[in-house]
């Protein structure tokens, strides 16, 4: 489930400045099945969870396991499972 802080700081930024857009960029730990799938899950989770702001002003996109943080701990997994913001360049 997403972060409600930081879903609540998401929407309040995108609130502040009504230009802004913002890419959801989904990612997943390597060792998850179908990483791909998960990643745009989880983006999507968030998107969906900005309530009241236009979808065309969220992104998303799915890294899968790409991107991952080198951890071999269950810590280090846990934080491949993660979505980043993005802000569009104008």
């Amino acid at each position: 489930d997403p972060d409600k802080a930081a879903l609540e700081a998401l929407k309040a930024a995108l609130d502040a400045e009504p230009a802004l857009k913002v890419v959801l960029r989904g990612h997943a730990d390597p060792a998850e099945k179908n990483p791909g799938a998960l990643a745009l899950a989880r983006a999507k989770a968030v998107q969906a969870a900005a309530l009241g702001v236009r979808a065309a002003r969220i992104e998303v996109k799915s890294f899968g396991a790409d991107l991952p943080i080198p951890l071999a701990t269950p810590e280090g997994r846990a934080m491949n499972r993660r979505v980043d913001v993005d802000r569009v360049l104008k």
